[in-house]
């Protein structure tokens, strides 16, 4: 398995550990390899009518992976918390019957399957996503937190800078036709992975049009109600305008989509 992040490849030797303290192994793992970002006022949004109005936005200081959780990662949470995979009895976190999802049953548990151990965990619905934040002791970023992170505070288009995309960037266009590993693209400036591309990220946000002109000023976490939640960063399968920074997208919660993964942020 090659992999450039060190740190991924000693939690996965001890993967199979599990017990009282193995969340607190996973919280551990996933804080040595996040950047802490501190408080900031930013412009956020653009004059694109599905990205707009442009408005000033303040954000309190948060911790944020540097990768999106993997499969190895997703899988080790599963079997370490028991958790049957189900809310209310009929949604499932995890989309096993897909064939594009990663991770499968094998030997009474699940796993990833050979190769996939470092890719970025896909078919996770919203709600599996949130399970697995609330266990590590972390949450989804709101979208205002994870526009700014991609941009590396600053104006850039793409988390790289304003230069068009190419494959060398990012995983995009299915050019790969699949997801990649974790960290084989350049960081952008504050070090994270992935910003755009390989798979979009679920944020905590409900997702509104109508959002960004009422849109509290410090700290915005979104509507209160909605249909949709938020998702960002463009994925394998889609086009390059799909990457930029500013780009905003809505998926259904309780689905888990081949193209939709997840990061998490600390307080």
């Amino acid at each position: 398995m090659k992999v450039s992040a060190k740190k991924f490849l000693d939690f996965a030797a001890h993967s199979q550990n599990s017990g009282s303290d193995s969340h607190r192994i996973l919280r551990k793992h996933l804080l040595e390899n996040s950047v802490k970002l501190p408080g900031v006022v930013f412009a956020m949004g653009s004059d694109n009518i599905e990205e707009g109005p442009r408005h000033i936005v303040e954000l309190s200081a948060y911790h944020i992976a540097k990768s999106m959780i993997t499969n190895l990662e997703y899988a080790y949470f599963l079997n370490a918390e028991c958790v049957q995979n189900e809310l209310d009895g009929t949604y499932v976190y995890l989309n096993t019957i897909n064939k594009m999802c990663r991770i499968e049953f094998k030997k009474d548990k699940l796993q990833p399957k050979p190769g996939y151990e470092a890719h970025p965990v896909s078919c996770v619905n919203w709600f599996g996503a949130i399970r697995f934040a609330k266990w590590v002791g972390g949450r989804l970023p709101t979208e205002a937190e994870w526009e700014y992170a991609a941009s590396s505070g600053a104006e850039n288009t793409f988390p790289w800078g304003n230069e068009q995309p190419t494959p060398e960037f990012a995983n995009y266009a299915e050019y790969v036709g699949d997801t990649t590993q974790i960290d084989s693209y350049p960081p952008n400036t504050f070090g994270l992975f992935d910003m755009a591309g390989n798979l979009c990220e679920w944020c905590s946000d409900w997702y509104s049009l109508r959002y960004y002109p009422q849109s509290e000023k410090k700290n915005p976490s979104g509507p209160i109600l909605g249909t949709d939640r938020v998702v960002r960063g463009g994925s394998w399968s889609y086009s390059a305008d799909k990457l930029r920074c500013r780009n905003r997208d809505r998926r259904w919660p309780r689905v888990g989509y081949t193209t939709v993964g997840f990061r998490i942020v600390f307080d």
